[in-house]
């Protein structure tokens, strides 16, 4: 249904270890369907309103827990190429839609 608006599901400090051989979008269905998952409701209010559901994974910005406190005043071309990438890859899928 076009007139439904789609779901970008942001992942930041997401770790691929985590979601195994799954890409991102994979991971995201297998958390909507989880059935031992808590937040049975809204899950599955998820899956109802939402038809087209997207997700985009960020890696941890930095590289030292402790820069995460000062994340705000850490100049964007000082974080990590891996995260600077996947957020100009999720800006330009947003500009697209």
């Amino acid at each position: 249904d076009v007139s439904r608006p789609a779901l970008l599901w942001v992942l930041r400090d997401f770790d691929q270890r985590d979601a195994g051989s799954m890409d991102a979008v994979e991971y995201l269905e297998q958390a909507l369907h989880a059935a031992n998952a808590g937040c049975a409701e809204v899950r599955q209010s998820l899956l109802r309103f939402f038809n087209h559901r997207t997700c985009a994974t960020l890696v941890q910005p930095v590289f030292e827990d402790t820069q995460l406190k000062t994340l705000l005043e850490i100049p964007y071309r000082s974080l990590r190429s891996e995260f600077r990438s996947a957020v100009e890859a999720m800006h330009a899928q947003l500009l697209a839609t």
